[in-house]
Formats: structure tokens, sequence, C-alpha cells
């Protein structure tokens, strides 16, 4: 019952969280880019996404005495044209229509809050491993592991009963596919590492938390809060980092719960296989 619960949340999550660019969310539509045009006269704000060539553009209107929280903690109203092109933004808004005037009416994208990125999509992924932001970090053109034996890897695991259920199998594997495959050791510096293992909370799509009522084998309740967190799994490469896999999880706050187990090591005992193949 437990398990069924939850792949039917992760499921339903999952479907309103698609990897395009416009999403739907329990906050209004969603979409992420850059900053490519903005107008103080209409509070227009236009952001554009790029991948593998295409290109996709937005424009929205930012509600009206939209407020910034400044350094000092006070607020003010933001005004579009200090948001610097390049800008990587999310904005959430919602379709509505304005009168234009003779009548008519206008349907606009009324954008009511703005979340502002980093300079990329790894910017979290490099303050995980306290790397500098000017550390390069590409997705790798080969999705194999380094061949080293024992392969090291550096855990930067910000959820700690991923980090010591990951720990443990790394054990069993060890103990039961090592031989054959290679041997796995967990170090405790990113310097002398071949690979690195990143978790943290929350994902740069949204961060949400759902709280659930479930239930185990036995039929007796218990709490669990289903949240976000992101996975990546890199190498060294070019002076900075590759990454060979990433994910977006949905895990729970229980040790009870399935939540994304046993995503990662699947992963991992993949690609430690695939070695043996080259």
């Amino acid at each position: 019952m437990k398990r069924i619960l939850i792949t039917s949340v992760v499921t339903l999550i999952l479907f309103n969280l698609t990897l395009a660019q416009k999403r739907t969310t329990i906050l209004g539509d969603a979409w992420t880019g850059e900053v490519t045009a903005t107008d103080d006269n209409n509070r227009e704000i236009t952001i554009q996404y790029e991948e593998k060539g295409k290109k996709e553009t937005f424009t929205g209107v930012l509600t009206e005495g939209y407020q910034v929280k400044l350094q000092d903690g006070s607020s003010r109203a933001l005004k579009v044209s200090e948001i610097p092109k390049g800008t990587r933004i999310r904005v959430f808004y919602k379709r509505k229509e304005r009168e234009i005037g003779g009548g008519r009416k206008l349907r606009i994208n009324l954008i009511s809050h703005i979340v502002f990125l980093g300079r990329d999509e790894f910017s979290r992924l490099r303050e995980s491993l306290k790397l500098d932001p000017s550390v390069t970090v590409s997705f790798a053109d080969s999705e194999n592991l380094p061949t080293a034996a024992p392969l090291k890897m550096y855990l930067a695991v910000d959820l700690p009963h991923i980090k010591y259920r990951f720990g443990e199998w790394v054990i069993k594997w060890n103990k039961k596919h090592a031989v054959k495959y290679g041997f796995l050791e967990i170090v405790q510096d990113l310097a002398q590492a071949d690979a690195a293992l990143v978790v943290y909370r929350g994902s740069d799509t949204l961060n949400i938390a759902l709280p659930l009522d479930l239930y185990d084998s036995a039929g007796n309740s218990y709490s669990a809060t289903i949240s976000k967190a992101t996975a990546y799994l890199v190498i060294k490469g070019d002076g900075g980092l590759k990454v060979l896999w990433s994910k977006v999880m949905l895990v729970a706050t229980t040790e009870e719960s399935e939540g994304s187990k046993p995503l990662i090591e699947k992963e991992i005992e993949k690609r430690m296989k695939a070695r043996s193949k080259k």
C-alpha cells in the first residue's frame, strides 16, 4: 500500500513538471529562460530559452507594484529595466484579460513572481562541491565512468538517509561485484576523486513539499513529506567538470519510504558494469 500511494503521487507530480520550459505548477504556470528585452512603460519582460539550436520565447507583464527585497531587509518596487539582459530567471504567471479601450480586451501573461537563477543551470552543483562560480561545467560527450581501479568517488549528498544508503550499497557492491566490475572507494577529498555524486534538496525547476498520510504493510498509518531533490554524477574533464547523468527525483523525509530507492544505485551499477564492455 505504501509503495502504491507514493508511486501515484510521484506520477502525478512528474506529469505536471515535465522538461518543457513551460510548466504547470501549484503556483501557476512557470517559464524559465534568459532575459532578452524589457519595457518599463508596459512592465514587459521577454525571456528566451534555447536548446540544441531551437529557441522558445515568452513575454509577460509584471504585476504592478511588484516588490523586491534589498540586502538591508527593506523592499521597493522593481523596474523591469533593472534586470540585465542575459539574466536567467523563472517567472510564475497566469493568463489574464486586459481592457485596451473600445470594448476590446487583450490576453496577457501576468507575472506574479520572479525567481532569479544562477549564471547557468549548474550553479547549485558548484555550490554543493564548494567550487568557484567560474569553474566550467558541461554535459559529457560520453556517458562512461573512468576506468580507474579502484574508482574513487566523492560524495556531496545533502540528504543523510540517501548518503547512508549509498554507503551501504558500496559495501555490498564491493563484496559481490568488485572482482568482476571494479572496486568503488568513497574518498573525503574532491581532489582525490575520479567521480562525484551530488544530491541536494530541491531543483532548478521548482521546490515543493507535499505532506502525505501513508500506511505500512500492517495497515499502520504514518506521515511523510515528499519533496524534490536533484542528483548529479560528474567526472573531471577539460579543466572543469563533465556531467554524466542528472536526475530530478522525488524523495521522502522518512527512511521508510521507497522514494527514489534505488534509483541512484541502479544508475551507478549500470555504469560500473558498462566499463567492462569497453
